[in-house]
């Protein structure tokens, strides 16, 4: 599970993030209960099952990507 880095005031610096693995009813669910699309933050296409979700997301969307972008990171 993602989490939170703060400084000595509490102030939140940076995420950690541990991405999800969409399914087509987890996608139906986010994007219904925040009224938004589910996006790659690399190349903006809609994501689709099998591709992974940022765990902060839609506060954040840095590890939000397609699994063509995915491939693209491992090589």
């Amino acid at each position: 599970m993602g989490r939170f880095v703060t400084d000595e005031t509490g102030k939140v610096v940076m995420h950690i993030s541990s991405p999800d693995i969409l399914t087509q009813e987890s996608i139906d669910f986010w994007e219904k209960e925040y009224g938004i699309e589910l996006r790659c933050d690399i190349c903006n296409v809609r994501l689709q099952p099998g591709d992974q979700k940022d765990h902060f997301w839609p506060y954040f969307s840095d590890y939000n990507r397609c699994r063509k972008c995915l491939e693209k990171e491992k090589t």
